[in-house]
């Protein structure tokens, strides 16, 4: 599988930190080196809702590299970029010091979550009643600390049949806003506060097989 990535460099060709000035070059590899095919500037504004502008234009440059490295993503960038569904990661230096490295993190991922079938999903699930389940996120992650709420959740949408899903975050990840709709889901905030939420999932359609 091709991989292209897109990172964020200052004009050094060294990576740079979001909000400053700078530009998006990205990468593809052929015939085993990592190689420019296009290259973008990037000079973000100032105040928020001019940032949050130039910040969801960035992640629609991207124009379906789902991968994108800088220096530093905190704040505004991160939520922005990561409710697009772009994979954020952070690294100093050169590009082809790193470009690999991200690739076969990518493709690690990926594997992961598709190895993970409903069989793998059991012990983090709740059965409360005929399709439907309750899984506790927040505390799964904070149990282990290789669970991302991607890993969690992600693999039960794509392999479960359900008609409601309660789930307990610290936070909404922002990530399940943009992604819902892809899996065909809906979701209701049920309660918020004291550093837990409390959603229910459902379908958007549903499904009388279940």
């Amino acid at each position: 599988m091709d991989i292209k990535i897109a990172v964020f460099t200052n004009n050094d060709g060294i990576t740079e930190n979001m909000g400053k000035e700078g530009h998006i070059c990205f990468f593809e590899k052929k015939d085993d080196v990592w190689q420019i095919y296009k290259k973008e500037a990037f000079s973000p504004g100032t105040g928020i809702v001019t940032l949050r502008k130039d910040y969801t234009e960035l992640a629609d440059m991207l124009d379906g590299c789902r991968i994108f490295v800088a220096k530093v993503i905190s704040g505004l960038a991160f939520n922005v970029m990561d409710r697009k569904g772009i994979h954020l990661w952070e690294f100093e230096g050169r590009p082809e010091a790193f470009l690999d490295q991200v690739a076969r993190g990518e493709k690690a991922y990926k594997k992961e979550l598709e190895g993970m079938d409903e069989s793998g999903l059991v012990s983090y699930y709740v059965k409360k009643d005929e399709g439907k389940y309750a899984v506790d996120v927040h505390s799964l992650m904070k149990e282990n600390g290789d669970l991302t709420s991607k890993k969690i959740l992600k693999p039960f949408f794509k392999t479960k049949k359900f008609y409601e899903l309660e789930a307990i975050f610290d936070h909404i990840p922002p990530w399940l806003y943009k992604e819902l709709e892809g899996f065909g889901l809906t979701m209701d905030v049920l309660s918020e506060g004291n550093g837990k939420s409390v959603c229910l999932i459902r379908p958007a359609v549903c499904d009388d097989s279940i």
